[in-house]
This record gives C-alpha cells, sequence and structure tokens, in this order.
C-alpha cells in the first residue's frame, strides 16, 4: 500500500490522511486521466511491463494492493 500512497501523494498531492484503502479511485477524485497516471506510475515504479495494471474508477486502493501482490507473485 505504501507504494500506492506515495504515488498518490506526490503525484496528485492529496493529503496521507485522505487515503483509505476502502476508497474508490472515484472517491479519491481521480478522473479518467488521472488514473491513466496513477497505472503507469505504479507500473514504472514497481517495474511491471506497460498494461500489466487494470484500473477503472471504481477499484479500490486495496484491490489494486491485490493486484500488485498477485503480478509479484507471478514473476
Amino acid at each position: 500500500m505504501n507504494e500506492i500512497k506515495s504515488i498518490l501523494i506526490n503525484m496528485f498531492e492529496m493529503e496521507e490522511n485522505s487515503i483509505s484503502e476502502n476508497k474508490t479511485l472515484e472517491e479519491l477524485g481521480l478522473d479518467s486521466i488521472s488514473i491513466v497516471e496513477l497505472q503507469s506510475g505504479l507500473e514504472a515504479n514497481l517495474g511491471f511491463p506497460s498494461e500489466s495494471l487494470s484500473l477503472m474508477s471504481e477499484i479500490t486502493l486495496a484491490d489494486i494492493e491485490n493486484s500488485i501482490e498477485r503480478l509479484k507473485n507471478d514473476k
């Protein structure tokens, strides 16, 4: 979850206390362009190939974390 929080804080200038694993990307105020930027940032920071993650507005941060863990385990 730290990777996700770090990107949200640094790229989108979010306050750490506003970030909850149960919030959707939409609830965090991210639009479709921001979601693509988040996806690209996560993939780059984690060393995943482009389009490894498939993020949508209704996905929660916990869902993203689960996807990241699955991708890490598949390496």
